[in-house]
């Protein structure tokens, strides 16, 4: 997520780019907001038929 911890933020030399790749989002960090509209919508009355769902904001990294 793109946030003042990460900002500027360096990987160390040598990296394994196909490793960091694997577990990195498609989109690169999402905005805070991104992920906070999705956790606002859960919190509110618009969801209240949502039951027993999992919800990922992780620009795809999951979906492999």
């Amino acid at each position: 997520m793109a946030t003042d911890m990460v900002s500027g933020q360096e990987l160390p030399p040598g990296i394994d780019w196909a490793k960091v790749q694997r577990f990195s989002g498609q989109r690169g960090f999402a905005p805070a907001r991104d992920v906070a509209n999705v956790v606002a919508f859960i919190a509110s009355d618009a969801a209240s038929n949502v039951h027993g769902a999992i919800w990922t904001a992780d620009g795809g990294a999951s979906t492999g």
